[in-house]
């Protein structure tokens, strides 16, 4: 109920953006998009939840900036071991279909601030991990023939192309204040 009370009160009306041309307002208001308070109601919920929420961005085949949210329990961020705790990379692993087996399989997809690089595995140990060979489609750049699929994708996006958003500066979720108290009323009633 406080999570649910939370997002709608921060996210029921989407934040304004100005930058004092109102030609680059309507090309921000345009690239987030009509579900921008939707997703952002997400994120807010997300960040409750796990303590941190993750935006995911890309640009597509149309050259048309895109983002989406990541649910947090895919995302393994990779930080650097000094104070400034700066993102190496990021593992994201999920869920997906064969439709030849119609079993699923993992996804792990390892980022960099140059590639992605994509393995699966079917075993619940890893046993199997290997990379991910017809994941993307490769194509020569002077011809613009497909010459084969690969693993590996350059993003040439110049960083990892996640964003977290922590709920605190513990990126703790909202449950940890609360759960002690909610076991004490439970044993008590």
């Amino acid at each position: 109920l406080l999570v649910d009370q939370e997002a709608g009160y921060v996210a029921t009306v989407p934040p304004t953006v100005d930058v004092e041309d109102d030609t680059l307002n309507d090309k921000i208001k345009d690239t987030l998009g009509d579900n921008f308070n939707l997703r952002l109601n997400q994120m807010v919920v997300d960040a409750a939840n796990a303590g941190v929420a993750w935006l995911h961005y890309w640009i597509d085949e149309n050259g048309q900036f895109r983002y989406g949210i990541v649910p947090p329990d895919q995302v393994v961020p990779i930080y650097s071991s000094d104070l400034d705790r700066k993102l190496l990379a990021l593992r994201r692993t999920y869920k997906q279909l064969d439709p030849k087996t119609g079993k699923f399989f993992k996804v792990h997809e390892y980022w960099t601030d140059k590639d992605v690089t994509v393995f699966k595995s079917e075993m619940a140990d890893y046993s199997d991990l290997s990379l991910y060979d017809d994941r993307f489609t490769l194509y020569d750049v002077m011809t613009g023939d497909e010459t084969g699929t690969g693993a590996v994708l350059e993003h040439k996006l110049g960083r990892i192309p996640f964003i977290a958003f922590p709920k605190n500066k513990y990126q703790r979720p909202d449950l940890l204040k609360y759960k002690g108290l909610i076991d004490v009323y439970d044993n008590v009633y």
